[in-house]
């Protein structure tokens, strides 16, 4: 059986551990998740079969997208798990699946050893690594929630968003020290295989973290009618919530579509208009990134006094009139791309720090992880996983506006589930039950 929490039994100390071993978890399952993107350019004309590198490219990318299209299923699996054995079992299981995954790519044979083995161990690396993140956020956003002290919901909810960051940015930075530490052909030949091999040992440590961490969710034995009660078949735990599971619809909708745009599409994009090097390009990410970083607590803890009804309409509101004038200035200057970076991620904070917090709201405790979990994954995969495609697509064919207007439209979507925000199904104050 193991250690639980009730109301008001976490002292401010624990709480805080807990919460800094399941930030840990967070920042390496998600570099574990992004490194691939960055070394992709280095590993897949060795591992898949093309006759040119902008084909293995392709096909690498295509594979990244597979890893998308699981994070449902993992929602799904996670998510029950995390609902019937507690959240620290499925954070622990997230991040085994996420190391075996990365430890696969890191020992990944070449094509022209091993034939279709190489880019079959590479899909099924990264089919455990998409299991793993869509149950991941799920998983983590009722643990933070769970543990946080009255009062601080808000400013816990935002590590969320923190850790992400920061693992793109650890993924990022390590693409830098290698790239000017080893020759293109040490690259090449073995240098892309370091970050997944110290992505899987990383994520080992943070696995022994997460086990230390304290239960926010009641487990345990229990009589066979409390226990159904608690935990539902999975088809009740869904159908019985229709309007909380379109909610996380809803609220995801916008804000994944205005996250893949500013961090993974907006750099490339203004690099490949020409007025801006890729170098330049990058530093402006970087940057905005950090000053995400910076701002998303602060803004947690504003939702902590005002609530999160106002920094939510705001957020929608914004990017549903400034879309379309920000995404047409980035390309112009460094000073342009570098403000409009830094202004969206700004605003996005009015999201990104309290998204946990408003989905975990919609969901008793028994199932609240598959409730999170499976909406998110689907809306993530259809909406956030398209979106840098989507918006290359229309660039490419001089119809930028057009994406522009996607996202304000996807903004004025959101904001109609904000504006009817009332009161949370589960009051904040007895969320861990």
């Amino acid at each position: 059986m193991t250690t639980t929490v009730v109301p008001g039994a976490l002292d401010t100390a624990s709480s805080r551990r807990s919460l800094r071993n399941a930030t840990v978890g967070n920042v390496l399952e998600w570099y574990d998740w992004n490194v691939y993107a960055v070394f992709t350019p280095f590993f897949a004309p060795r591992v898949f079969n093309s006759h040119d590198a902008a084909g293995a490219l392709v096909q690498s990318l295509m594979v990244f997208a597979v890893g998308f299209l699981t994070r449902p299923l993992g929602g799904l699996v996670l998510g029950r798990w995390g609902d019937r054995f507690g959240r620290r079992a499925a954070l622990t299981l997230s991040m085994l699946l996420m190391a075996a995954g990365s430890l696969l790519i890191a020992l990944c044979p070449a094509y022209s050893a091993a034939g279709r083995l190489a880019p079959l161990t590479i899909l099924v690396a990264r089919l455990a690594q998409g299991l793993s993140a869509g149950g991941e956020f799920a998983a983590s956003s009722a643990y933070v929630v769970e543990i946080a002290p009255p009062g601080r919901k808000g400013l816990y909810s935002s590590v969320i968003y923190v850790s992400n960051a920061l693992g793109n940015l650890l993924a990022a930075l390590l693409g830098v020290v290698l790239i000017r530490a080893l020759a293109p052909e040490q690259m090449n030949t073995w240098g892309w295989r370091v970050p997944f091999l110290l992505g899987a040992g990383l994520a080992c440590y943070a696995f022994v973290l997460r086990r230390r961490m304290i239960e926010s969710h009641l487990t345990g034995p229990t009589s066979a009618e409390a226990d159904q009660e608690r935990r539902p078949p999975v088809h009740k735990a869904l159908l019985s919530r229709p309007g909380a599971l379109w909610k996380v619809v809803g609220y995801t909708l916008s804000g994944t579509v205005v996250y893949y745009t500013w961090v993974v599409f907006l750099p490339s994009y203004a690099a490949a208009d020409g007025h801006i090097t890729r170098s330049a390009a990058l530093l402006t990410t970087t940057v905005a990134q950090v000053l995400f970083i910076g701002v998303l607590p602060l803004t947690g803890m504003l939702a902590d006094r005002v609530g999160t009804k106002p920094l939510l309409l705001t957020f929608a509101t914004a990017f549903t009139v400034l879309t379309v004038p920000l995404l047409a200035l980035a390309p112009k200057s460094f000073t342009w791309l570098l403000a409009v970076e830094c202004a969206g991620l700004v605003l996005f904070s009015g999201y990104g720090a309290i998204a946990p917090l408003i989905m975990a709201e919609q969901f008793p405790p028994g199932s609240r992880v598959t409730g999170i979990g499976i909406p998110y994954g689907l809306t993530v995969s259809v909406f956030g996983g398209t979106a840098p495609y989507l918006a290359a697509a229309a660039a490419n064919a001089g119809h930028a506006a057009l994406y522009s207007a996607y996202v304000a439209l996807a903004s004025v979507a959101s904001l109609g589930f904000f504006a009817r925000i009332r009161r949370p199904h589960t009051p904040p104050e007895s969320l861990p039950h």
